[in-house]
């Protein structure tokens, strides 16, 4: 691993047991969140510069040092401060952890004063350079809602994704950053293996449980969240004339918060195989399957050209959310066996109204 040394510098030990009333800097076998935390409380600006220079100065990086004194401490990135620290000392950093201190340092760099003037010239972020930050910074808040308790079970995050008008592809990354943490908290509360268990040893059963699910609740909101933004992205493609007359009268529910569930386009309905809908007032799924290779199409509030054989609605109570997600994931082979699965009769369908979610279109 880079840069990986154990540091005894007694003046730095000194300032530190000074400024801290004489206790130690976190022992190498400490939990990585509790060594963040107290050089977060203890430790300053003028610590993370030096720690970050000594970091870059044992690789050989010599460019970057003399950029680093240019950087305002305004922008110098702590938590990869406190990582570069650990990463001195010895302490066995993921490829994760040390990933972060390169995006932080790099985006750190990017904010530097001109020599002997206190204008600040700020690089242009590209693209990526801005989604990063962007994704580095919602992660922070996030880590902080986990510890100020604001994220706890049965909390939505997918709300939360909603008011901050996340784009998907930064919901993405986000869930990059927390899915192995939720990986890992599972198989801690789950595993007989006493190495896992013993650096989760200072939380109670019911501590790591709430930890699992509030992460775990985190990584599946993602999921849902991005497949609805992708849903409800606009076609890129030249719609015909006819069909805005067509979906002028066309009733239909756009999303239903309470189920986290979007309709498609509407417009895609017109010649596909198959669509799924779900109203929830009523508890009804309905499924329409085109009558031939003409497809299914659309008379106000009627889906037409449907072969009344195969189309059907179903009420359906305690499986709701399970059967929804058949609808919205499964295979063929899935949702052709999902109606039958359900007990009840059915009836036919032909007809949606305002408060009919769109599903899925085949």
């Amino acid at each position: 691993m880079r840069g990986r040394r154990k540091m005894t510098s007694k003046t730095e030990y000194e300032v530190i047991q000074r400024k801290f009333f004489g206790e130690n800097e976190p022992k190498l076998t400490a939990h990585l969140g509790d060594a963040l935390n107290w050089y977060s409380s203890v430790c300053d600006d003028s610590h993370a510069r030096n720690w970050l220079n000594d970091y870059l100065k044992e690789q050989n990086r010599l460019d970057e040092i003399k950029k680093l004194k240019l950087v305002p401490d305004d922008y110098i990135p702590r938590t990869a401060a406190w990582l570069s620290r650990l990463a001195m000392r010895g302490y066995e950093l993921s490829d994760h952890n040390i990933q972060t201190i390169e995006t932080k340092l790099e985006s750190a760099l990017c904010h530097q004063m001109v020599e002997a003037k206190t204008i600040v010239v700020k690089k242009k972020p590209n693209v990526q350079e801005y989604i990063s930050e962007k994704v580095s910074d919602l992660v922070g808040e996030i880590e902080g809602m986990i510890d100020d308790k604001v994220i706890v079970p049965g909390y939505s995050f997918y709300n939360f994704l909603q008011s901050k008008e996340v784009t998907g592809l930064v919901a993405s990354r986000i869930q990059n950053h927390f899915k192995p943490i939720a990986e890992e908290l599972i198989e801690a509360y789950d595993t007989k293996d006493k190495d896992l268990k013993e650096g989760y040893k200072k939380y109670s059963n019911q501590e790591m449980e709430d930890m699992a699910i509030v992460y775990q609740t985190i990584v599946d909101d993602i999921d849902r969240y991005v497949g609805n933004v992708k849903k409800t992205r606009k076609t890129r493609v030249k719609k015909k004339p006819s069909m805005e007359k067509l979906l002028k009268n066309f009733p239909y529910a756009k999303t239903n918060n309470e189920l986290q569930i979007v309709s498609v386009d509407p417009a895609k309905i017109v010649g596909s195989n198959e669509l799924w809908t779900f109203n929830p007032k009523k508890k009804l799924l309905s499924v329409f399957r085109a009558n031939d290779s003409d497809g299914l199409n659309i008379r106000r509030s009627l889906i037409i050209n449907i072969d009344e054989q195969k189309s059907i609605a179903k009420t359906i109570g305690r499986k709701t959310e399970e059967r929804i997600k058949t609808v919205l994931t499964g295979g063929k082979v899935a949702l052709r066996q999902l109606m039958e699965d359900i007990s009840g009769k059915g009836k036919k369908v032909n007809r949606i109204n305002s408060d009919t979610v769109l599903l899925r279109v085949l």
